[in-house]
Order: structure tokens, then C-alpha cells, then sequence
């Protein structure tokens, strides 16, 4: 059985573990490979939100660094980005399969990955990387993209 049958009625653990997988094989890609530093997956949330801010300003002007850095900070905000990462990567079948088999060959492996120190690393590829493999995978750039920049700027409605 494939981690995609039960998701996305995941334990937390198996949903760390799914977006920690998710983000090392869109990293493993060509385009991953060739663009991104090797310690992107440790970057902190003031890294990774001064690399997201950029992205979303093509998308939407208003989203600031702070509430980018704010949302991954955020374990709710972060869980929702990153299922929104897995339900875009998911329509891919190639990648939902390699994604898959990776997950098995780790879910023994991996532990204590926190979904909020990935989040901003799996946002930053699922918005960058063009291609995985022989996938086109730019139509789901702007749907992570939309929904990320939505999250972001909902930061600090409502507080004084």
C-alpha cells in the first residue's frame, strides 16, 4: 500500500516524514541539483522567507518577509503550506510514485523532522522547480504559489 492511499489521513509522523521525503526528492531533481544550495532542507525560517518573499511577489505584492517567516513559523500554517506542496506534487504520477518509494525506503529511518524546518525548503522548490524528470511540473509553481501568498498575508488579521 502506497503512503498516497491513506493521505491525507496521516499521523503526524508519517506527515513529517512524507514532506521530508517530498522535499529531498524535488532537491534530487535535475533542476534541484543544479539551483539549490545542499543545505537548503537546514535553512532557518528567516532564509527560507527571504527566498519565498520573492516568489510571491510575483503572485501578489503585498505579502511582506515577516509574514512569510511568520506562516512558517507557524505549525498549523506550515502543515497547511506543505499539504498543499503534497496535493500539487500528488497529480503528478511519476513523481507521486517516486515520492512513494522513497517514503517507504525512510519512513523506518526518519524521526524527529519537524514539518515547520521543512516547510519553507519544500515551499521554495515545489514554487521553483520547473521540471522532475520527465515531468512539467510549472502549472503547479503558481498554485503553491497563490495559496502560499493567501496564507502568508492572513498573518496578524485580527491581532491589535
Amino acid at each position: 500500500m502506497s503512503i498516497w492511499d491513506t493521505y491525507p489521513d496521516l499521523t503526524p509522523a508519517n506527515f513529517r516524514t512524507l514532506v521530508a521525503v517530498t522535499a529531498q526528492v524535488l532537491l534530487d531533481s535535475d533542476t534541484g541539483a543544479a539551483e539549490f544550495p545542499p543545505d537548503l532542507l537546514q535553512q532557518s525560517t528567516a532564509e527560507n522567507a527571504r527566498e519565498i518573499v520573492p516568489l510571491l511577489m510575483q503572485t501578489d505584492q503585498t505579502v511582506t518577509r515577516q509574514n512569510v517567516q511568520e506562516m512558517l513559523e507557524d505549525e498549523e500554517l506550515a502543515a497547511r503550506a506543505c499539504r498543499t506542496v503534497l496535493d500539487q506534487v500528488r497529480t503528478y504520477p511519476q513523481l507521486a510514485e517516486r515520492i512513494a518509494q522513497e517514503y517507504e525506503a525512510r519512513a523506518q529511518k526518519l524521526t524527529g523532522v519537524e514539518v515547520v524546518l521543512l516547510a519553507g525548503a519544500v515551499v521554495i522548490l515545489a514554487m521553483r522547480i520547473k521540471r522532475w524528470g520527465p515531468v512539467e511540473f510549472e502549472p503547479a509553481n503558481e498554485v503553491v504559489k497563490t495559496f502560499v501568498a493567501g496564507l502568508a498575508k492572513g498573518i496578524g488579521i485580527g491581532q491589535p
